[in-house]
């Protein structure tokens, strides 16, 4: 009997010190967990203040910056063009706000400016050979410099660029002194019914519209107009818009030679 209980503790004592064993085991090799970092939230862009700087791309904004871009020999095939179009846009996006204020020029002008950058770069021609220089002649006649037909006339020469500010044109009510100035010119770009005044110098505009005016129709240079019987002011239906859009007056500008039916 003393015997059998003996062997049953002696049993008990292997049996947990197999069991000991092996915790000690486990907690020698226990894996360390991995805590992986957790990634930042990406930061929402910060909306720029300069956007919505340009509109729209209109016919008379697309045919300047064409023109723009020919003057300035920038290829520009139908692809090119849009992707300039774009590049236009994002150039006048970035500028600065102070870039942007400390000067008034017009979008036309801003134009120009982009052509200018994207011009090709034209390389210098190879310097002159020293032995292959011209000699200056003695006593040579220079011819003086042909006048333009405004320096001839003492006039002021018109820009090549349409009015950048409203509020820089004068208005003149009296349409006959529109009509009786030889010296009026309708500059590409500019708003119709607009003109820089060679005689005077700076931009001015006709009479207002009229408000319940009768329109009386006629006929210049194969196309139908219709024209104010008080201000003379021209109107040519616009079928996109369906409306009458202004163009000009009786006996001014690109009209000089229209005249009242």
């Amino acid at each position: 009997m003393e015997n059998s209980i003996q062997n049953i503790f002696r049993e008990a004592g292997k049996a947990l010190g197999q069991i000991a064993c092996q915790k000690l085991m486990n907690e020698m090799f226990k894996e360390e967990e991995i805590v992986k970092p957790k990634k930042a939230a990406p930061k929402a862009a910060e909306k720029e203040d300069n956007e919505g700087r340009w509109s729209r791309w209109t016919k008379t904004y697309t045919d300047t910056f064409k023109k723009c871009l020919t003057d300035a020999e920038v290829p520009h095939d139908e692809k090119e063009f849009d992707k300039l179009k774009k590049e236009f846009v994002k150039y006048l996006n970035d500028l600065t706000e102070e870039d942007y204020q400390k000067d008034t020029k017009s979008h036309p002008d801003r134009m120009k400016d982009f052509a200018a950058l994207k011009a090709p770069k034209k390389e210098a021609p190879p310097p002159k050979k020293e032995e292959e220089a011209p000699k200056k002649e003695a006593n040579k006649i220079v011819k003086p410099r042909k006048k333009t037909i405004w320096e001839e006339m003492n006039t002021h020469e018109a820009p090549d660029h349409p009015p950048s500010n409203a509020a820089n044109i004068r208005e003149v009510k009296d349409l006959e002194e529109l009509q009786n100035n030889e010296l009026l010119v309708t500059v590409d770009g500019g708003p119709d019914g607009v003109f820089w005044d060679g005689k005077n110098g700076g931009w001015v505009r006709g009479p207002p519209e009229i408000e319940d005016e009768d329109l009386v129709e006629a006929m210049f240079n194969k196309l139908v107009y219709e024209v104010g019987e008080q201000s003379a002011r021209i109107y040519r239906f616009d079928e996109e818009k369906n409306r009458h859009e202004f163009v000009g007056y009786v006996g001014v500008g690109k009209f000089k030679e229209m005249r009242m039916p």
